[in-house]
Parts: structure tokens; sequence; C-alpha cells
């Protein structure tokens, strides 16, 4: 094989792998006749070309791969996991929020300075307990009122653009859309069978009450070192269990989108950020793209070659999240 057609073979990568079986040969055949003699890299044009179809390709079938009874699923687990998400930091806010009034000297001040968005986490537990319960569309639309909610009150007050903020806002959005498009919560609870079910509320529960302040500050030193890990450790333990289906994978992407947000505790870079709309367009758009993108090429990479080689012969990489069937 010449440098040229390795090359071009490379580029042809970009397009789906059923249109490559066949097309691959005449499209080859095509490139490297017009090519001039000793030409050893394909020009800007041919390249330019070649990942624009692919990627044309691939955008036009994306709608049909989102349709797919996987995704369906997705959509339908992520209906239940975000308002239980929704629940426990809800429940997280309200722990917080008495152990600080309860020590302030000035109440009125306290809760004039720091909980103008006290309703809007009350209303969040308010949806989420809708939409655990089966009313999926009311809770839809309140979870889509309270998102915007949430940003209104961040431009008003000028608030900071960080986890606080960008958290509640997508997850919200995230809510509204898979209980719109799925069938509900309480669907999405029997995909995950009784000990999925089980598993998620323990894991919203201990998350949201052991990083709360007012239990924190109840522990020795090193417990508190140790508590401090329970949100980490339950987060690896819900990756691990997303990651044992095609449905669960396909959720743990779309989760991302909101919980990307956390990542900006490890490195704080907004202290160099002065514009507001540039913190804003990171918050809610730039990081969770990203975020998405980097995810779902891990899981692509898992599926494609890590799963077919590790699963046995005759054997499926696994069913739905949980204990359900596609």
């Amino acid at each position: 094989m010449s440098v040229i057609e390795h090359r071009y073979r490379r580029l042809l990568r970009w397009y789906p792998r059923d249109h490559r079986l066949d097309h691959e040969d005449e499209m080859l055949g095509v490139l490297l006749a017009g090519t001039e003699p000793g030409q050893s890299r394909p020009s800007p044009r041919d390249a330019f070309d070649l990942i624009h179809g692919g990627l044309w390709i691939r955008l036009r079938r994306a709608p049909r791969s989102f349709a797919g009874a996987q995704w369906r699923e997705a959509v339908t687990l992520v209906s239940f996991i975000a308002p239980l998400l929704m629940l426990a930091a809800g429940t997280r806010y309200v722990l917080n929020a008495g152990l600080i009034m309860s020590e302030a000297h000035d109440v009125a001040s306290k809760w004039t300075g720091m909980f103008q968005s006290a309703p809007l986490w009350l209303a969040w537990v308010v949806v989420a307990a809708l939409a655990l319960a089966g009313a999926r569309r009311t809770a839809a639309i309140g979870a889509l009122v309270t998102s915007a909610a949430h940003l209104g009150l961040l431009i008003w007050f000028g608030s900071y653009w960080g986890i606080v903020s960008g958290v509640p806002i997508l997850l919200g959005l995230l809510a509204a859309a898979a209980l719109g498009l799925s069938p509900g919560a309480v669907r999405g609870r029997e995909v995950l069978g009784r000990g999925g079910f089980t598993g998620a509320i323990a894991i919203a529960i201990i998350v949201g009450v052991a990083s709360s302040l007012p239990l924190r500050f109840e522990l020795s030193q090193p417990v508190q070192a140790i508590a401090a890990l329970v949100p980490i450790g339950a987060a690896v333990a819900v990756a691990g269990w997303l990651l044992r289906s095609p449905a669960g994978r396909r959720a743990g992407i779309l989760l991302i989108v909101p919980l990307s947000s956390a990542l900006l505790q490890l490195y704080p870079i907004y202290i160099y950020i002065e514009s507001p709309l540039v913190k804003a367009l990171l918050t809610l758009i730039i990081i969770p793209m990203v975020a998405v993108l980097l995810v779902a090429a891990m899981i692509g990479l898992l599926e494609r070659l890590i799963i077919p080689m590790v699963s046995a012969p005759g054997r499926g990489t696994g069913s739905t999240a949980g204990t359900g069937s596609e």
C-alpha cells in the first residue's frame, strides 16, 4: 500500500463503517486516479471534502440513532435519575441553610444575602416528588419553569457562574426533556428493577445527607475527611453501574450535561474570567458540550473495542440498565 493510499484510507474513516464497506474501494479508486505523480499527501480540498462528507452522513443518521431502543431506554432512565438528583440536591440545600440560619445573628440579612434562591430549591423538591410519583407532564413543566427561574435569578442578582448555578439549570432542563420525551419516572423505576431502584435511592440519600454541612460539622476531623469522599465513591458506583448496559451508558452521556459543572471544583477557572457572558457560556454550553463529546468518545471506544474483546463468545454485552430488557 502506498503512502498516499494509506492516508486516504485514514481520512475515509470519517465515514460510517457500513458506508465504507459499500463504497470505500470505489471512492479510493477515484481519489487515487486524481493524484499527481509522486504525490504523497491528499490535497487540502480532498481532505476537507472527505471529512465534511463523513461528518455530514453521520449527522444525518443521528436522529435515527437517537430514536433507537437503547436511547429510548436511556431517556427513560434519566427521567427517574434526574428528579432523584434534584431531590437529593434540594435536601442538601435545606440542611445547609438550616445550619447557617441557626448560627446567624442577623437572620434577616442572612436570608436576603444568601438565600434568594431558597423558594426555587423548594420548588425543585416539589417537582422531583411529582416526577417520582408519576405526574410526568406537570413535573416536566415545573422543571422547565424552575430552570428558567434559576437563570433569571442569576441574571437579576448578577450571581456567580459556576457549580452552584450550572447544575440546577442544566439538571432541570435535562429532567424536563427526559420527562417530556419518555413514559416517565415510573417506567424508569421499572427499568431499574428492584435492586437498581433501591441502590439509586440509597445513593441519593447518602450523597444528599453526607455532603451536607450539619453532618460534617458534627463529625471529628478524620471522619470529616472520609465523609468528603462519600460523593466521589457514590459517583464511581453509579458510573460503574451505568456502564454495565448500552442504555445505562447512554444515560451516562446525558447525565454528564449537568454534572460537568462539578468538574469546575477541580480547577476554578472562573477566577481568571471577568465577563459574566463568558462565564455563562462556559457554564451552560461550552463545558457541557466538551464533557459530552469526551464521554461519548470514551463510551464509543468502550463499545467498539474493549467490550467485544472481554465478552465471552456467544454472549451479549448486557441488557438495559439494571434488570430490565430492551
